[in-house]
């Protein structure tokens, strides 16, 4: 049985091997036939998916819920201010109810700024930063100074992401969650999460069609269709996407990106107070004459950054992603009292891949060439929740709990003999300069595509939750919380199949916080969490590439501000994190755990109306990034690498009076220095950014159509990116995108 198309020769494991949607399969079954059978009373109220849950008697519980695809979630006419987020397991709350600092990029700024990928549509945000530069093998970023990738510190409407590439055309929005978040998602990065909320079928008919270029020549076409069917006296609704990106230059020189995305979301009402999702989507993409990345190597200086647009890869490098995802959820309000919420998902993803990496030799840009062959490897992942939620009074106080147990599980296969885990050096001489890229004749390495597989690795992450939000009255309220995670991780070596690691760890961890009101306005908290952090795995410079290292517990205090000023959100968070420190050591290329580091620092975000023409948005971080405890010496006091110790954003879009129907936008983001080194003694210098765009409402022929327009790095600022480690990566060139959307 196949899943994908032959040609990229996924499989699929058998029905018997998805024990793990059981709970949540069962849930939804048992459910589905509780809340549409006859004798089951149901209160006269509608709830569905969108609910929001609000502190008894506050003014987020009196307002009506949020509609994810109204005019106020995030559009432009309110400022991009999104009211409500998913905090995972406790669903849809209020931002200015949760004891966290929390920020969204909704669709239609997604749009209105030409963002194509994850890093784009967060790059105004100043407590991420995107690190990949023009290679876009995966989504990378970086939160309060912790560096992920979307299959390590990413969700999907709540359940954790399986894949290295996410795609933003389905996506409602995409949430940040700052800070230590392993209470709510059992196993996520000490420093922060994002969630990516899908498009869900709407109340009223949506039908849009947008074409144009996303730089380059990268022309594209997307569909977006939703609303009620015409059966069932809208008792079914629906949702479907599309993207198709032709295989036109990226911008830089030969390389190319196809991708096309298909993805469909079906609701049924089964009652009143009851709503039955189904998903499902695909999606593929292929990266050809893929750019090189740099290993900082011999050298001691990094050399300037070149031209973003020369391309120091060659023709046969390449990766390609694929994969594809189906899940169901339930969500049933039971009575005045409960409500149920149960998922499943199973998603099936491949990936191959045959990169140059081209390693300073001096430091005046020479290097030698090496090249990674990933053959075809594949993880497939089954993932399940079931939660209840409790809100009732008891004398003076409300609760709101939530009590519940979410698993995930992921098997990781190799296609075999593999060669992955090797470092290939070219068999030639040919010396590569930065400033005169060539490349070596194709060496032909072989590359295996998946006729055999064998597991690689297994994972078992498992999370018992109970958490109760007490609200004593409109000013005072407090959350408690604990969480129960396990995991279990297994890894063998591709070739052999020789077991190389294992192991399994649990433990409780709370979060507890109080949250203050001075006025309904200005919401103050302090918070602190415990969290178990699933093991790194060791990255392909190491000697043991791909080695799972053991789990460890990060810690964090927080204390924040909330306050809405006119039209504008204002946030205010200081933060306090301690994890444990991994690094790979310069002399035996070891990847281990060693010691402990402390990142401390401050966000301050913006986002509104300053007037009714002027929207800003943006901020900044303000981080103190150090090893505290280390075997080695010299590493005590010194800032992980790719750490930048200060970042900030701001965005702007004006509305102009005098030809209504035209937004000018512009935007600058800062970046500074930071260190590649173990030893910070070499560094790539800070970044400032430019960009500008405008954007046209109108109507042709009685449809209303918009037109826009961005250029990125407007000044075509050569700069080097960093992702946590040794690799160095070009900027993004100077990019002109535009698009026409037609309403229909």
């Amino acid at each position: 049985m196949q899943l994908l198309n032959p040609r990229r020769q996924i499989r699929v494991l058998p029905l018997s091997r998805l024990r793990l949607g059981g709970v949540s399969l069962l849930a939804i079954s048992a459910l589905v036939a509780a809340a549409h059978a006859e004798d089951v009373a149901i209160p006269d109220i509608v709830v569905n998916a969108d609910d929001v849950r609000a502190p008894q008697g506050s003014a987020a519980q009196a307002a009506p819920a949020e509609n994810a695809q109204g005019a106020n979630a995030g559009s432009s006419e309110n400022g991009y201010r999104p009211a409500t987020v998913n905090v995972g397991p406790l669903g849809k709350l209020p931002i200015k109810d949760t004891p966290l600092s929390i920020n969204a990029v909704s669709s239609e700024l997604i749009e209105n700024i030409g963002a194509s990928s994850t890093s784009e549509a967060m790059k105004y945000n100043p407590t991420v930063r995107p690190q990949l530069g023009s290679n876009l093998s995966a989504n990378y970023f970086m939160i309060r100074g912790f560096s992920y990738s979307s299959n390590g510190a990413a969700a999907v409407d709540g359940m954790r992401a399986s894949v290295g590439l996410e795609p933003i055309e389905d996506k409602e929005r995409v949430e940040i969650l700052n800070g230590a978040s392993g209470f709510l998602y059992g196993f996520t990065g000490p420093g922060g999460m994002v969630n990516y909320v899908l498009k869900r079928p709407t109340e009223t008919t949506i039908n849009k069609i947008r074409v144009g270029n996303y730089g380059g020549q990268q022309g594209y076409v997307q569909g977006d269709f939703g609303g009620p069917l015409t059966i069932g006296d809208g008792q079914f609704g629906y949702r479907f996407n599309f993207v198709k990106v032709g295989d036109g230059n990226v911008g830089v020189d030969r390389e190319t990106h196809p991708r096309q995305l298909y993805s469909g979301a079906f609701d049924w009402h089964v009652a009143p107070s009851a709503t039955l999702s189904l998903e499902a989507s695909h999606f593929d993409r292929d990266i050809n004459n893929q750019q090189a990345y740099f290993l900082v190597g011999k050298a001691t200086v990094i050399p300037a950054a070149p031209d973003l647009r020369r391309n120091y890869g060659a023709p046969y490098n390449f990766t390609h992603d694929e994969y594809n995802r189906v899940g169901a959820s339930l969500n049933w309000r039971v009575n005045d009292v409960f409500t149920l919420r149960s998922a499943f998902r199973y998603t099936a993803a491949e990936n191959r891949s045959l990169n140059m990496r081209d390693s300073f030799i001096n430091n005046a840009g020479d290097y030698n060439y090496y090249m990674q062959i990933k053959s075809t490897n594949q993880a497939l992942t089954t993932q399940g929740y079931t939660f209840v939620d409790a809100a009732f009074s008891t004398d003076f106080v409300h609760h709101d709990v939530t009590f519940g147990y979410a698993q995930t599980h992921v098997d990781s296969r190799n296609a075999y003999p593999n060669s992955d885990t090797n470092k290939w050096g070219f068999p030639t001489s040919i010396i590569g300069k930065i400033l005169n890229p060539t490349y070596p004749a194709d060496p032909n390495y072989p590359l295996n595509t998946g006729h055999k597989m064998r597991a690689t690795e297994t994972t078992e992450l498992i999370s018992a939750l109970v958490a109760d939000r007490v609200t004593f009255n409109d000013q005072w309220s407090v959350f408690l919380g604990a969480n129960a995670p396990r995991v279990e991780d297994t890894t063998w070596a591709a070739n052999t199949g020789a077991q190389t690691a294992q192991y399994a760890a649990t433990k409780v961890t709370p979060s507890g916080a109080i949250m203050f009101k001075p006025i309904a306005a200005v919401t103050t908290y302090v918070a602190y969490t415990q969290s178990l952090q699933q093991g790194p795995t060791a990255p392909s410079t190491s000697i043991n590439y791909g080695q799972a290292l053991p789990p460890y517990l990060a810690t964090q205090w927080e204390t924040g501000v909330k306050a809405t000023v006119g039209r504008m959100d204002l946030n205010l968070a200081l933060f306090d994190i301690e994890k444990a420190n991994a690094f790979t050591d310069p002399v035996t290329t070891l990847y281990t755990l060693d010691g402990r580091e402390r990142h401390k620092g401050a966000e301050f975000t913006f986002t509104g109306k300053a007037t009714e023409q002027l929207t800003l948005g943006g901020g900044f971080t303000a981080l103190d990034a150090e090893i505290t405890k280390s075997s080695t010496a010299s590493l005590v006091g010194k800032t992980p690498l790719g750490v930048p110790n200060r970042i900030a954003n701001v965005f702007g879009e004006y509305a102009l009076d005098s030809l209504p129907g035209l937004s000018l936008l512009g935007g600058a983001t800062y970046t500074s220095k930071e260190w590649v080194n173990n030893a910070n003694t070499i560094s790539i210098p800070q970044v400032f950014l430019l960009d500008a765009g405008a954007r046209y409402e109108m109507k042709v022929g009685g449809k209303p159509t918009t037109f826009r327009v961005n250029v990125a790095n407007l000044l075509d600022k050569r700069y080097w990116t960093n992702k946590g480690d040794d690799m160095l990566y070009t900027g993004v060139p100077r990019t002109l995108s535009f698009s026409m959307t037609v309403s229909f």
